[in-house]
């Protein structure tokens, strides 16, 4: 299987199942393609994502030969919903160098409280 080839599936895209094949990279090095996954549990119990995406995501960066990297909000999607008086979460993401880079969450207060506890 190839990376690299003539576009064939560029249409515009708001959601992309995991069955969808889509080409986002046209040509060039295929050194420099990397795949990229936004936990949006972030790490914890399935509540938005599938609980087979992460080892979907694995296996295709393995059957291309590609790097993955994955990221992830602190408590996921659902401690954004039900925050209160509480800054936006951090982002955790995986570097090529195999750590894990935190950024952000020392921001202003806000309230979403989304889902009624």
């Amino acid at each position: 299987m190839s990376v690299i080839g003539p576009p064939r599936n560029l249409r515009p895209r708001y959601n992309i199942a995991p069955t969808t094949t889509i080409d986002v990279v046209r040509s060039g090095d295929p050194t420099r393609i990397e795949l990229h996954h936004h936990d949006v549990d972030g790490r914890g119990p399935p509540t938005f994502d599938w609980p087979i995406t992460a080892g979907y995501c694995r296996a295709i960066a393995e059957a291309f030969g590609v790097p993955l990297y994955f990221s992830w909000r602190d408590g996921g999607l659902r401690r954004e919903m039900l925050r209160d008086s509480e800054p936006t979460a951090s982002v955790m993401f995986e570097t090529p160098e195999g750590g894990v880079t935190t950024v952000g969450g020392r921001g202003v207060l806000g309230t979403l409280c989304g889902f009624r506890r």
